[in-house]
């Protein structure tokens, strides 16, 4: 993550993607421990896809 740019981006949606792999939820909203101090889930997946 030390290179700035969108690769925070590729990392955060691979983390919000742990869950549906696991198979624990088919959507990251659904995963109870998404999210974190300062960035809301909502926020983050519009920053990732946008």
């Amino acid at each position: 993550m030390r290179n700035g740019g969108t690769t925070w981006k590729r990392h955060a949606f691979y983390i919000l993607q742990n869950p549906i792999r696991a198979g624990l939820v088919a959507d990251p909203y659904e995963y109870p421990f998404t999210g974190s101090i300062g960035y809301e889930l909502a926020q983050m997946l519009l920053d990732i896809c946008w």
